[in-house]
């Protein structure tokens, strides 16, 4: 079948992605180059045309694409902006690729749900917002699923041929970007077992499988070839096998990975599933009632206002139920009780299959009244929904088992974030089609529909969880969202550098530092690498060290004054303190200058239990200059 859009979802959808670029794309001259993986990436801005090749070490943190991207957009828009366009841009595409794969898997009501809870989530923003790898790899990874799927379901190798190529685009972005690979075939296995075998042969699948995974092997397979001259993927794996804990760990940095979401979480998350559960809801209702459903046997259809009140009703408790616990609890149960219901009650296949059928049986009988008519079709799903259900627990349980044995950074939480996203939006959409169908058989039966002991147990528990979420709400923390807080302290504090520096070298403030002078001193860094990128568009010279015993800067055979900047990042490098005390003796200390580090930073500096320990002061961070004697 053909995706059929009525002209209300649409408008519908290109508004929550307005508000979703919108968002994304507001005051962006509040931001500046500040995480350690941004100075990395954003140095083919100036590190890459001065040295003749990467900034140290850069391919153990990603592939080249983002940072070529980063220089790209930095050269078009200006250094100041430009590092973070592709995340801006391709973070506002992936809540429209969130939407369409939802809307094909799960229906229209799924689909405007995911919509617009993408497009307010303060998490994804966030990156969204950041020169970093992980919301263009995310865009990737959500085509090559959606395109896996769709590829499965229609048995098609050309659809698995370009899933694998999304995901050799993500696999160029980062590391993680193979993951498709495993989502789709777990995912597809795991719904073989369960009934897929029925109409799709084992060899077959594999073989679709097969046809997904070269592809993205072949896309990769030049940087791959690259490596070799730099330890091979071996070194690679070796970085990233340094970051993976043990599994009595997992637990711990569970907590911390959903603590560090929370402090990110904030009342447009509600706002985001109080408007998506309320609009889709209405818009189905209307739709609903309006269908020939069933007319020449029953007068009514079964779609009676106290359903859009139930609709609305859920809108309000998830609304209080978020501001009151956060939204990563209800969408974790939304999403693992609404995969649930999909396998157990297959009403949305129903949906699919008997739109299907209505419109075969009109195509062929003009005039013909079927028992699902034009608006169901337009909210049915397109694909199998038993099998994009079973992909996407592959995807959420994969992730949620595997992202707590590494090292809680908190960007790496974004993937599962996601999935959390298109499965509580299918089973929001499941539970409403659900409702639907129950309203219609009650019609078909003559019977009006009674309380039951468990719906008024059911009804006394929401409004006792209302009443609660109600009360909780005096202690919440989510009155305000940070996602348009200002990042400029490490910007403005390497100013302070360049000018203690300066001073220090006996050099005017009024010297030409543009590139072509000649250099008067040099800074080197340590584990500062958005530093340098601040002191470059300063005109000053100068570049990173791995280790303390380099030399004085030379020009022409003159040594210049030599300085050298570190701060958080290097306090945070196993074996530098040690060093550093055997060696301080080599160095004069300059100054310190003191910044106000972005919220973002702190949580890849700290632990949840340290900032809480040291609320007030933990925001405070220094830069301390030393010249070499």
């Amino acid at each position: 079948m053909k995706q059929q859009l009525s002209k209300c979802e649409l408008i519908l959808v290109a508004g929550a992605f307005v508000l979703a670029v919108f968002l994304r794309t507001t005051e962006l001259d509040q931001l500046a180059v500040e995480h350690f993986d941004e100075g990395v990436y954003s140095s083919t801005v100036w590190y890459q045309d001065l040295n003749d090749g990467a900034y140290p070490a850069r391919h153990l943190y990603a592939p080249p694409v983002l940072p070529t991207l980063v220089g790209v957009s930095a050269a078009v828009a200006g250094p100041e902006i430009g590092p973070f366009l592709p995340g801006v841009l391709m973070g506002g595409l992936t809540v429209l690729l969130a939407w369409g794969f939802t809307r094909a898997s799960f229906g229209m009501v799924a689909g405007l749900l995911v919509v617009f809870v993408a497009a307010l989530s303060d998490f994804h923003i966030l990156y969204s917002r950041m020169a970093m790898t992980d919301a263009p790899t995310l865009m990737w990874i959500v085509l090559a699923v959606w395109l896996g799927v769709v590829g499965i379901d229609r048995r098609s190798h050309k659809t698995m041929l370009f899933a694998g190529l999304a995901c050799g685009c993500a696999w160029w972005m980062k590391y993680t970007g193979w993951l498709p690979l495993a989502i789709i075939s777990s995912g597809s296995l795991f719904w073989w077992v369960l009934g897929g075998r029925r109409t799709l042969g084992l060899g077959r699948l594999l073989a679709l499988n097969a046809v997904m995974a070269a592809t993205a092997v072949v896309i990769w397979a030049p940087w791959l070839w690259w490596l070799q001259d730099v330890g091979g993927y071996e070194a690679v794996s070796a970085n990233h096998d340094s970051y993976r804990n043990e599994w009595t760990a997992w637990q711990e940095n569970l907590v911390t990975q959903i603590t560090w979401y929370s402090f990110t979480d904030s009342w447009l998350s509600a706002l985001a599933i109080a408007i998506g559960v309320a609009f889709a809801g209405s818009y189905r209702w209307y739709e609903a009632r309006r269908s020939t459903w069933n007319q020449i046997s029953v007068p009514g259809t079964g779609i009676t206002p106290g359903l859009l009140t139930r609709f609305i009703g859920a809108a309000i408790v998830l609304c209080i139920a978020m501001l009151a616990i956060g939204s990563f609890g209800v969408l974790a149960a939304l999403a693992f009780g609404g995969l649930a219901g999909i396998f157990l009650w297959p009403v949305l296949s129903v949906l699919k299959d008997e739109s299907k059928d209505a419109i075969t049986v009109r195509h062929l009988q003009p005039g013909t009244l079927a028992s699902y008519d034009k608006p169901d079709h337009y909210a049915s799903p397109r694909v199998d929904p038993q099998l994009a259900a079973s992909v996407v627990l592959a995807w959420l349980c994969g992730l949620l088992l595997n992202i707590p044995t590494y090292t809680p950074y908190p960007r790496l939480l974004l993937p599962l974030v996601a999935v959390m996203w298109i499965a509580s939006a299918a089973g929001i959409g499941w539970w409403m089609e659900a409702c639907i169908s129950v309203g219609r058989r009650s019609a078909t039966s003559g019977k009006e529909s009674q309380l039951s002991v468990m719906q008024v147990l059911i009804a006394g528990l929401v409004l006792t969880s209302v009443c609660l979420g109600g009360w909780a709400l005096g202690g919440s923390d989510l009155s305000r969202s940070t996602i348009h807080d200002t990042r400029l302290g490490l910007r403005d504090a390497s100013l302070g550098v360049a000018s203690l520096c300066r001073r220090a070298a006996g050099v005017e403030q009024s010297v030409d530092f543009s590139s072509t002078a000649d250099p008067e001193f040099v800074v080197y860094a340590f584990g500062e690498p958005s530093v340098l990128y601040h002191l470059d568009q300063e005109g000053i010279s100068c570049g990173p060290v791995q280790d303390l015993l380099f030399s004085a800067a030379t020009f022409h055979g003159k040594a210049l004054p030599t300085f050298m900047v570190f701060g958080p990042n290097a306090l945070r490098t196993p074996g530098f303190m040690y060093d550093w005390v055997d060696i301080e003796q080599r160095f004069e200390h300059v100054g310190d200058v003191s910044y106000a580090a972005s919220d973002i930073v702190l949580y890849n500096l700290f632990s949840p239990q340290w900032l809480l320990e040291h609320y007030g002061e933990e925001r405070a961070q220094l830069l301390e200059v030393y010249r070499l004697k």
